[in-house]
């Protein structure tokens, strides 16, 4: 069976998530930046996934999608999916 892609498991969720707006006071090239909470990319030969939700055990409670969406995103960055 193959893989499904990364981001194409689950349906849409919504999350309250704390955020820090970047004004580039401490630094400059930090300004106006769109900080993703989630995003992968190839690096050389190989790959690096990211995800800043779940700080806590509460939001892996609240949400379980969380926890599957770091599950694919470490077996993408191993390449066991896609």
């Amino acid at each position: 069976m193959p893989c499904k892609p990364l981001y194409d498991f689950f349906g849409l969720f919504s999350i309250k998530i704390d955020t820090t707006t970047f004004d580039g006071h401490v630094c400059p090239w930090i300004d106006g930046t769109v900080m993703p909470v989630i995003w992968k990319r190839h690096y050389g030969k190989g790959r690096v996934f990211y995800c800043s939700l779940g700080h806590n055990e509460a939001d892996f409670i609240r949400r379980p999608q969380i926890a599957e969406i770091i599950a694919r995103g470490v077996a993408w960055a191993a390449c066991a999916i896609g």
